[in-house]
């Protein structure tokens, strides 16, 4: 075995030469797994998570987080900096590089005096420098994610190109967080500038915070800004909203693995983990993780399942084309849908309609290969002895199948006896005995929105108004600006794939169609009930039992249900109600009184400053800041140490809302800013 493989390179003849760096290059790439081209990178926070419990074997960076820097460029002292070292030491041994991330939430206000000042940036790159070579650093992140527009952002990138240059010459990453999908204060000019970008997915809304379609619009949001695919790092959260839980403490309490729900705790489990990694294959350079300590060990490990994914994206199985987590449909080339008839006996390729017995949802069941489930039980191939049934309730071999994507845009199943799915043109049930793909074999894949049943929504038209209920007393309109008791709908199962809207206790009619559409009804019975249906664009429509669909009419007039067919106003966004009502709710722990001193001044000035107070002060852990704005969607974070802190108000004029954290309590704060 070469001991120094470099000391070839000094063979005499040329061919022993170019042999010997042939062998050189093969033994470095053997040698640096965390310079592999699929980064995934964990974020370890200096108050929670041991160096212990990482699964270095399945990362190939990590992110040590907060160094705080100070305004003239320089950085307060690092926290618990010997766990700094064991973690540089136990990485490095592992073949995982190491970052220090620099600011972070209300740890970035620093920033503002760095960028502004030429002395202060370059004292501020020297500054990291020497840091990184004080703990053997394999480079600094740096996490500002609110400077402003205009100057700053320019600024900003001055200091970029400064802290860029330093650390590049001396051998160093230089990385940035960004926020998901929004950044106009971050300019162009910075994504040459650094090596790669990791996107905060996460944190969009107090609910669903963290859905794959917001990953989805994430990754083309910096995509389009031109973030090359290698730099475009995926992030995505071990914990869940609005509780800020883990996922680790989520399952103790018995949350599914599986699940992105949880006693209405939104989070991302296995399932969504693993698509989203095969959307960061697909889109972008890496994944990201924050933060480790989240996770658990075991089976339902999220890096685990990350792992799994990048593994088998490495072998090239075929897995990475099914829509692993999605809802589909199957329609064979009779034209009719795939339905599992449950225990009522085999699977048939007979149904006109989309229903929940024809709702598959796909399963990872690991090594490349897929399951289908619908309505808690698994499909069976039967393995080709019989025809093939949907009553099997775990995943065992004949419950595996290959996803097969066909040239022409339809799929095939192969089953665990390598033989493959057959419709039976619908003729008779469905079986898995076939040697080859006909047309019999191929299905064509509908991507089905599972209506949000159970769960309370707003509407909003393409006109970006909301839906209102109008409390019942006169005809529907979609014309509110934003969504208050009467703009919210609890969507509820009403049988054959239907579902109903009721708002005040009331429930939404088509009316048949026949006159504008009202929410006056106390029981459901036809006109009540709704499909609802996904389009392209991930909007949805809502069609009646009348077959025609509902219009927003643009806010222009009332609402009607009598559209023969799609267009815009036909087109509705919707979103789960969070913080506009759990602001109400038990969810925070809200203050009965309204005694000065929690929030102040408000009404507060746009571009001024607000100052944030503790009911209770707890010296002995941080202070967390949320603002959030009227839809949910979280807008800054801050953190410190201090009973108070103060925060730039950025926003335009509305209504906010400000959540303060403090060693269990929480109190949220309406906010009005002029």
């Amino acid at each position: 075995m070469v001991k120094n493989p470099r000391m070839l390179l000094f063979g005499k003849t040329k061919l022993c030469r170019m042999m010997c760096c042939m062998l050189l290059v093969l033994l470095s790439s053997l040698m640096t797994p965390a310079e592999a081209q699929f980064k995934v990178v964990g974020y370890l926070p200096t108050w929670a998570g041991s160096v212990s419990n990482i699964q270095f074997s399945k990362l190939t960076h990590v992110n040590y987080a907060f160094l705080i820097p100070t305004s003239n460029g320089g950085y307060q002292p690092i926290e618990n900096a010997s766990k700094l070292q064991s973690l540089v030491t136990a990485a490095h041994a592992n073949g995982v590089k190491v970052l220090v991330s620099v600011g972070g939430g209300g740890g970035g206000d620093g920033f503002h005096g760095i960028v502004a000042s030429s002395a202060n940036r370059i004292n501020f790159a020297n500054n990291m420098l020497a840091f990184a070579n004080q703990y053997n650093l394999d480079g600094i992140d740096i996490d500002w994610e609110y400077p402003s527009d205009g100057t700053e952002a320019n600024n900003f990138l001055l200091m970029m190109q400064q802290l860029s240059t330093t650390m590049h010459n001396n051998g160093k990453l230089c990385t940035i967080a960004v926020i998901g999908n929004y950044g106009t204060h971050i300019v162009t000019g910075v994504f040459d500038t650094v090596d790669y970008l990791t996107i905060m997915a996460y944190d969009d809304n107090d609910y669903e915070h963290s859905t794959y379609n917001l990953a989805v619009q994430c990754m083309n949001y910096w995509r389009g800004r031109g973030v090359p695919a290698a730099k475009a790092i995926l992030g995505v959260p071990f914990y869940g909203r609005p509780t800020w839980e883990t996922y680790a403490q989520l399952l103790a309490k018995g949350a599914d693995p599986y699940s992105d729900t949880y006693n209405g705790v939104g989070y991302n489990g296995i399932t969504t983990i693993k698509n989203k990694t095969n959307l960061a294959f697909d889109q972008g350079g890496g994944i990201m993780m924050w933060e480790l300590s989240g996770d658990v060990s075991g089976q339902y490990s999220l890096v685990s399942a990350i792992n799994e994914v990048v593994i088998n994206r490495g072998g090239g199985s075929v897995i990475s084309a099914a829509p692993i987590g999605k809802t589909v449909s199957l329609l064979g080339v009779n034209a009719q849908y795939v339905t599992s008839n449950g225990a009522a006996g085999p699977i048939w390729c007979n149904a006109t309609a989309v229903q929940n017995g024809n709702k598959f949802l796909i399963v990872d069941a690991g090594n490349g290969k897929v399951a289908l489930r619908n309505q808690g039980k698994y499909v069976s191939s039967e393995n080709g002895v019989n025809a093939m049934n949907c009553n099997r309730d775990t995943i065992g071999a004949t419950e595996k199948f290959d996803w097969v994507a066909n040239t022409n845009g339809s799929i095939s199943l192969k089953g665990n006896n390598g033989l493959y799915v057959s419709s039976e043109n619908g003729v008779k049930a469905m079986t898995c005995n076939r040697t080859a793909i006909n047309t019999w074999e191929q299905f064509t894949v509908g991507v089905v929105q599972v209506a949000p049943v159970t769960q309370t929504i707003w509407l909003q038209g393409s006109n970006a108004l909301y839906v209102s209920s109008e409390n019942g007393t006169k005809a529907m309109n979609c014309n509110r600006s934003t969504p208050q008791g009467w703009e919210q709908f609890l969507v509820a199962d009403a049988g054959n794939g239907k579902v109903t809207l009721q708002s005040m206790g009331k429930y939404v009619s088509s009316e048949n169609g026949a006159q504008a559409m009202t929410c006056n009804r106390a029981t459901p019975q036809g006109w009540e009930q709704f499909d609802w249906l996904v389009n392209a664009d991930n909007t949805i429509s809502l069609r009646g039992s009348n077959g025609l669909y509902v219009s927003s009419e643009n806010g222009t007039k009332e609402m009607t249900c009598n559209r023969t067919s799609i267009q815009g106003w036909e087109k509705f966004n919707y979103g789960n109600i969070t913080t506009t009502t759990r602001v109400a709710t038990a969810a925070f722990n809200i203050p009965t009184d309204n005694t000065p001193g929690i929030i102040y001044p408000n009404p507060v000035q746009k571009g001024s400053k607000l100052t944030v107070s503790v009911k209770q002060y707890n010296a002995n852990a941080l202070v967390h800041v949320t603002v959030i704005d009227i839809s949910g969607k979280t807008l800054a974070q801050y953190k410190t140490g201090n009973g108070s802190i103060n925060i730039p108000v950025k926003y335009r004029p509305g209504t906010y809302f400000v959540k303060i954290e403090n060693a269990g309590n929480s109190y949220v704060q309406k906010l009005i800013v002029q």
